[in-house]
C-alpha cells in the first residue's frame, strides 16, 4: 500500500498550488490536501492563528481516520505541522519542511506585516493580486491578506510556538530552505533544526522562498530524496 502525503500550504497559500506536484507523486503516494481555515474555498470569519491552523490539520486527521501520515508543509504549513506534532506526534511518519520562518520578533513580524497592505499589493503588484484573486476568490483575497497580517504581528507580540514546544516533537523532520531564500536567514532555520533533536537540516541550491518561482522537479527530488 502506498504511503500517506499531505501537502499543507503556507500563508496566503491553498491547497491548488500544489496541483502540479500532486500529479507527480500519485503514483509513489496517496496525496491528501486541504485548505486551512479562511484559505482558497475554505471559508472563515474566525482571525487567523497558529492554534486555529494547527487543530484544522488535526482535524482533517481525524475526518480522514489517519494516522503516520508524511506531509511536508511549505513555509507556515511546516509552522503548523510542527505545532501539532509536538502534541500529537501519532498523526506523523515524517515531516518534510521548506522555508518555515522560526524566528518572530516584533521588529520581524511588522517588517513582514508592512508588506501585507491589500491597496498596496493591488496598485503596485497587481500580477500578485490576480494570483491571490485566483488562490481565495476576487471578493476574499484581502481578507486573507489583512488576516495573515494581523497574524504575523500577533506573532510577533508572543502569541507563537515557544521553543520548549518545538523541542518536544520527536517525529522524524527534515528541517529545509532554499539557499536564495530572502524571508527566512539560514541561521533561525539552523536555530529551528536544533530545537527539533530528531531534526536534520537540508539546504536546497538555487532555491528562493516564493512556491510558484521554485521549480517542480526541486521540490519532487527533495520529498523524494526523504520519504522512497
Amino acid at each position: 500500500m502506498k504511503p500517506n502525503l499531505l501537502l499543507l500550504h503556507g500563508a496566503l497559500g491553498s491547497a491548488t498550488q500544489f496541483e502540479s506536484l500532486a500529479r507527480e507523486l500519485e503514483n509513489e503516494f496517496i496525496i491528501h490536501r486541504f485548505n486551512l481555515s479562511g484559505h482558497g474555498s475554505n471559508n472563515s470569519i474566525n482571525p487567523f492563528s497558529i492554534q486555529q491552523f494547527a487543530q484544522d490539520l488535526k482535524n482533517y486527521f481525524e475526518e480522514n481516520q489517519l494516522s503516520q501520515v508524511n506531509v511536508f508543509g511549505y513555509s507556515m504549513g511546516g509552522y503548523v505541522a510542527l505545532t501539532l506534532a509536538a502534541n500529537s506526534p501519532h498523526y506523523f511518519s515524517k515531516i518534510i519542511t521548506l522555508g518555515t520562518k522560526y524566528e518572530w520578533t516584533q521588529e520581524s513580524a511588522d517588517k513582514e506585516a508592512a508588506l501585507m497592505d491589500p491597496i498596496k499589493i493591488e496598485t503596485k503588484v497587481p500580477a500578485f493580486a490576480a494570483a491571490l484573486s485566483s488562490l481565495h476568490g476576487y471578493e476574499r483575497w484581502k481578507e486573507v491578506v489583512q488576516k495573515t497580517a494581523d497574524l504575523m504581528r500577533s506573532m510577533g507580540s508572543g502569541d507563537k510556538t515557544d521553543d520548549n514546544t518545538f523541542g518536544q516533537v520527536n517525529v522524524p523532520c527534515i528541517i529545509g530552505i532554499g539557499d536564495q531564500d530572502k524571508m527566512v536567514s539560514l541561521e533561525e532555520t539552523k536555530k529551528l533544526q536544533t530545537l527539533i533533536r530528531s531534526a536534520a537540516l537540508e539546504i536546497l541550491p538555487n532555491t528562493i522562498h516564493p512556491l510558484e518561482k521554485i521549480q517542480t522537479s526541486t521540490l519532487l527530488n527533495y520529498i523524494r530524496k526523504y520519504l522512497l
